[in-house]
């Protein structure tokens, strides 16, 4: 038995308001994304440094201020593993980074400052605090 040409249309009305629905659904979740990835290529006047200050949660620019301002550019920092490597050289350069624990700071004497940030560091350091707030700081180790 064959079916009414009714039937196929209103099949294929549905299957178009379905690629339609898909497409407008797909756009309203992807769009925001692509358009945060163009704006580098269109001249937002974004830097590098804000736009990983603002896509980082492990990254807290107000320490960074504050050891940027409080250490030299030539010593040798020691840092925690909730650091990205990478972004901490490219934020705290020229200084000298190390990460890792207590051990870390004993087999490294050139370590001059720990930086404290939550519940780093979590064994004890000799030497000098200099505290932003109770949670993130510096401490100029004593040898």
């Amino acid at each position: 038995m064959r079916r009414s040409g009714s039937d196929d249309t209103h099949s294929q009305r549905w299957a178009v308001w379905g690629v339609i629905f898909f497409i407008a659904a797909y756009l309203f979740v992807a769009l925001p994304s692509f358009i945060d990835a163009l704006r580098p290529l269109v001249g937002d006047s974004t830097s590098y440094y804000e736009l990983i200050f603002r896509n980082n949660v492990h990254v807290s620019p107000v320490l960074v201020q504050f050891v940027r301002q409080n250490t030299p550019e030539n010593v040798t920092l020691l840092l925690g593993s909730n650091w990205y490597p990478a972004h901490a050289r490219y934020f705290f350069f020229p200084r000298v980074l190390i990460f890792g624990n207590e051990e870390a700071l004993s087999q490294h004497p050139d370590i001059d400052y720990v930086v404290v940030w939550k519940d780093y560091p979590d064994f004890p350091v000799p030497g000098e605090k200099l505290m932003l707030d109770d949670e993130r700081g510096l401490i100029k180790v004593l040898r």
